[in-house]
Parts: structure tokens; sequence; C-alpha cells
């Protein structure tokens, strides 16, 4: 009984893919038949829908499937905030002055 508890508890945490979010699932099942030599056969011009896939397979949480909504400005807005404070840090000790 307690098994059957923890799996519906488990079931239940898995979060919903949103509309955005089943989108990426169905284009993902779309090209999942297809091999690489058929890719590499496929003319590359005007087809924005690969680099979608390509940038979907890059990007996607491999738990989930997709890229969940929000993590991509999570992730960008942590790499500012990094960059800002090395930024801000560059030169420890110096003063810079603009002249124009």
């Amino acid at each position: 009984m307690a098994a059957l508890a923890a799996a519906v508890f488990v079931v239940n945490q898995q979060p919903t893919p949103t509309a955005s979010e089943l989108a990426q699932l169905e284009m993902l099942e779309k090209y999942s038949g297809i091999t690489l030599d058929e890719v590499n056969e496929m003319p590359k011009q005007d087809r924005p829908d690969l680099a979608m896939l390509q940038n979907l397979e890059m990007t996607k949480n491999p738990a989930l499937g997709y890229v969940p909504e929000g993590a991509a400005m999570a992730a960008y807005q942590q790499v500012k905030k990094s960059m800002d404070a090395f930024q801000a840090q560059a030169i420890p000790g110096v003063t810079w002055t603009e002249r124009g």
C-alpha cells in the first residue's frame, strides 16, 4: 500500500507540460525516426524547422524531454549576473575615468 502511495506521489510531482512545451514534444516526435544520413541529405537553405530542432535538442531537459518554460530566461539571467560581476571587477583596484 505504501508503494502505491509513493508511486502516486511521484507521478503527481511530474510537471504538466504547457502548450509551448507540448509543441516542442510534437516537433521532436515528428523528427524522431530520421537518421543522420537523411538529415545530411536534406537541403539546408530555408529550413528554420531544422534550426529549431537543433536548438531544442541542445537545450532540452533530458529528464523531461523538453525545455521547461522559463528555463531559458532563468539561465540567461544567471549568465548575465555572473558576467556583470566579472566585468565590475575586471581589474581590482583600478579606477577608470572616461575621457571622451
